[in-house]
Parts: structure tokens; C-alpha cells; sequence
């Protein structure tokens, strides 16, 4: 027979190990980041040993306001940091390059993470766009792009 200390120790035991297992959930803002006029995710393949595979990312953006900055992109269990390729008047053009080697060591250097904890921000299939609004980090989901056609970049002729 369990006494009344025994239950409330097993209670709290209970009650820590469900707090302690569960994955943090992202919360996603419903504010619109930039409008985006255009974004397109493109799959792409190495054609000489070692130049790995990955996607490329492309977003033609209006911003809504100048104190978003960009940071990462999550898509199917990857993660990017997003570059800023040109800004010009009125118009962004934002692109993040998650790239895939075959040797570990290479993807480390490069910076580029495949981690478990990014498929608790993106499931697979959407495209999360997170950035920074008042040094606080939000996240977005894209929900309107396209899948362009996967570019396979020949081999390279032997010399």
C-alpha cells in the first residue's frame, strides 16, 4: 500500500519526466515577415565527386519593415542561414543554399545543420522562414511556393 508522501514523490516524478521528454514546440507568428512576391525551392545535385547535393531557396521579397532581419531557413530537416542577395529599392531578393555532403566533416565546416531539433520547427514538405523583429526570434511559415525542377550539374570532362 503506497502512502500519501509516496503517491505525491510519484505525482511529481510523473509530472517531471513528461516535462523533461517533450520537444519544445514552435510557436509561429501570423505576421507577414516581408511580402513576398515570389519564392521557389529548387533541388540541386553535384555532378563531380564531393560536391555533394542540397536545395536552393529563393525568395523575391517587399519589405514591410526595416527592422526584420533575416536568419534562418528550416525545410525538411535542414536548416539555412539566409543571405541577403540584393537589395534594392522596394525589392529583396533572399536566398539560402542547405547544402549536403556525403562526408560529415565537410557539412560541419561548412556550417550547415541537419539536426533532430530542426524537424520540431519544419515538418516535411514546409518551408519555415525565421527571423528577428525587435531582437526577439520569430517564425513563419511560407505557405505559397513553388518546387522548380532538380538541376543535375554534369560531370566534369577529364583533362
Amino acid at each position: 500500500m503506497l502512502s500519501n508522501n509516496n503517491i505525491k514523490s510519484l505525482g511529481v516524478l510523473i509530472l517531471l519526466v513528461t516535462f523533461f521528454s517533450c520537444k519544445t514546440m514552435v510557436k509561429y507568428t501570423n505576421e507577414q515577415p516581408y511580402e513576398t512576391i515570389n519564392t521557389w525551392v529548387q533541388q540541386w545535385h553535384g555532378g563531380v565527386r564531393g560536391s555533394g547535393q542540397g536545395v536552393l531557396i529563393h525568395i523575391d521579397a517587399k519589405p514591410n519593415s526595416n527592422t526584420i532581419k533575416p536568419d534562418s531557413i528550416f525545410y525538411n530537416g535542414q536548416k539555412g542561414k539566409v543571405n541577403i542577395i540584393s537589395k534594392q529599392e522596394g525589392l529583396l531578393i533572399l536566398e539560402a543554399n542547405l547544402r549536403k555532403f556525403n562526408n560529415e566533416e565537410q557539412q560541419i565546416s561548412q556550417g550547415i545543420s541537419s539536426l533532430s531539433d530542426t524537424d520540431s520547427i519544419a515538418k516535411k514538405g514546409e518551408l519555415i522562414f525565421s527571423f528577428y523583429k525587435n531582437n526577439k526570434l520569430n517564425y513563419y511559415k511560407i505557405k505559397d511556393f513553388k518546387q522548380k525542377k532538380p538541376l543535375f550539374y554534369p560531370a566534369a570532362k577529364p583533362q
